[in-house]
């Protein structure tokens, strides 16, 4: 068959020749693998330069947000966190009857503001008092030996949830392994 390509090149039949790239015997010419394989390597090598551009871009457009947006989100996360501890803590003023403020960092409030608010931050809190009565009322005691739960406060009802539940994860942890 190579015989008829050189023939139909223009050839005359020659001696035999081995290509020192690819081994394949031929006669005339002949088109080596290793000659599209240079003009694809020239073609990635081109593709690789521009990738490595698109690359350094890409880094400095991250570099970017790293030193100028990401501090910024911090500084305004921080203050929103700030903002928040400081309205708790004004909710938590207003909740109880027992308090009375007239100044939250640099807030003034009036007496008959804080008595219309505090009956809605009251309504908002005792939600989370219910349940956490309700999760205490769950540990039964002998009729008169138990704590009177009322009288807690929502601190006291937190503690006392988890110390009950640590207590009896215990008990029936160790009374598993028996």
């Amino acid at each position: 068959m190579s015989e008829v390509n050189a023939f139909m090149n223009g050839y005359e039949l020659g001696p035999e020749l081995r290509c020192n790239h690819c081994s394949e015997v031929f006669y005339g010419s002949h088109e080596c693998q290793m000659d599209k394989l240079k003009s694809e390597v020239q073609r990635l090598q081109v593709e690789n330069v521009a990738y490595k551009e698109d690359q350094r871009k890409a880094l400095k457009i991250l570099n970017n947000i790293s030193v100028v947006i990401v501090p910024k989100l911090e500084n305004k996360l921080k203050k929103s966190q700030q903002k928040v501890e400081r309205l708790e803590k004004a909710l938590n003023f207003y909740a109880d009857p027992n308090s009375y403020i007239t100044d939250i960092v640099g807030m003034t409030i009036k007496a008959t503001v804080m008595i219309d608010k505090g009956y809605h931050a009251k309504q908002a809190l005792e939600v989370e008092r219910q349940k956490l009565l309700e999760r205490a009322k769950d540990f039964k005691y002998v009729p008169g030996h138990g704590p009177n739960l009322e009288n807690m406060t929502n601190e006291q009802l937190k503690k006392y949830n988890n110390v009950m539940e640590s207590v009896f994860k215990d008990a029936f942890e160790t009374e598993g392994k028996e």
